[in-house]
């Protein structure tokens, strides 16, 4: 074997290696973009439901007198009026995690740490759509603007 046929072999092999990294991280780079698209495209849909769902807890909470519209919406002293100890905790939680959250990520928030509580509150009452959730996060952020019913 000659020292050209070793040389070309070395070559062609390094040529062979190139070629498939590039063919890796383009096939890596684009399952990468398509995981980005999905995640993006699942991220606005929940968004979507959960303001829908939000929307209707709104309306709720008006119509029982939890929330009123005075641009903006605000809770009523008679939401929680039986419960300081839940108006406590949520102010607390507020000032501790929630206040640098946006409106949709508070939302989620207070949902998940005040379920069981909010779902009490809701049952004492017979409230179905959620008005405690809703009356909690206007406690707690009176301006938030996810949800305008004059729209």
């Amino acid at each position: 074997m000659t020292w050209d046929a070793i040389g070309g072999a070395l070559i062609g092999g390094a040529v062979t290696v190139v070629a498939s990294w590039i063919v890796i991280v383009q096939t890596n780079h684009q399952r990468a973009l398509d995981d980005a698209q999905w995640h993006g495209k699942m991220t606005m849909m929940v968004s979507a439901l959960w303001i829908r769902v939000f929307s209707n807890a709104v309306v709720e909470g008006m119509s029982i007198g939890w929330l009123e519209k005075n641009s903006p919406i605000r809770t009523t002293p008679n939401a929680f009026s039986q419960h300081p100890k839940l108006v406590e905790d949520l102010q607390s939680f507020y000032e501790q995690e929630g206040k640098n959250l946006n409106d949709l990520e508070l939302l989620v928030a207070v949902e998940r740490r005040f379920a069981k509580e909010l779902l009490e509150l809701e049952t004492a009452h017979e409230v179905k759509n959620g008005a405690a959730l809703a009356a909690a996060c206007y406690l707690v952020r009176p301006g938030m603007e996810l949800y305008d019913p004059s729209k």
